[in-house]
Order: structure tokens, then C-alpha cells, then sequence
């Protein structure tokens, strides 16, 4: 049992890093977006369009990984799920059932 819970915490580490990253490439992103002239077509406009192809690109990446690690926590977690309500807008919110150990969601 040891040796999983060495297994799930690596991940989860991993994984909420990997979300941490992606965070910051949709902030980066953000501001390559607002610096673009969608009318321009001039070099200063297409590395700004390239930056943010690659930083997209780097996303689909690291959900790649973040869904390795949702594949290995699931296997290796002994799930304790809970449900939960989470708030979507002021006047939106969702039930989830999640697991208390590893984070998956039931649906995963």
C-alpha cells in the first residue's frame, strides 16, 4: 500500500504542476492575443500569431501528460469519492463526485 501512495503523490504532484504550467501558457497567450492587430499582416503581427500556435501547442502537450497522470493515479488509487458542488457563475453551479485521495473525477 505503501508503495502506491508513493505512486499517487508523485503523480498528483505531477499533475498539479503540469495544470500549473498550463495556467501560465493561457496567460501568456493572453497577452500575445492583445498585442495582435488582427488587421496587420506585418512580421511584428505573424511572430505574435506564432507565439501563440506554439504556446497552444505546448498545451495540448502537457494535457497529454496531465491525462497519463490521471490514467495512473486512477490505477493506482483506492478511490474515496465524494460529491461536491462547484460554482460555474453567480447563479450556475454543478454536482461532482470526486475522489479524496487522488483528485479523478467518477467520470474519468
Amino acid at each position: 500500500m505503501e508503495h502506491n501512495n508513493t505512486k499517487i503523490d508523485f503523480f498528483l504532484h505531477k499533475k498539479r504542476n503540469l495544470i500549473k504550467l498550463i495556467d501560465k501558457f493561457n496567460y501568456i497567450i493572453e497577452i500575445y492575443t492583445s498585442l495582435l492587430d488582427k488587421d496587420d499582416y506585418s512580421s511584428e503581427s505573424v511572430y505574435y500569431i506564432d507565439k501563440v500556435n506554439f504556446y497552444e501547442n505546448e498545451k495540448k502537450e502537457i494535457q497529454t501528460k496531465i491525462d497519463d497522470c490521471n490514467k495512473n493515479l486512477h490505477k493506482f488509487c483506492n478511490h474515496q469519492y465524494i460529491e461536491d458542488v462547484i460554482d460555474l457563475a453567480p447563479e450556475t453551479s454543478r454536482y461532482i463526485k470526486y475522489c479524496i485521495i487522488c483528485e479523478c473525477t467518477e467520470d474519468f
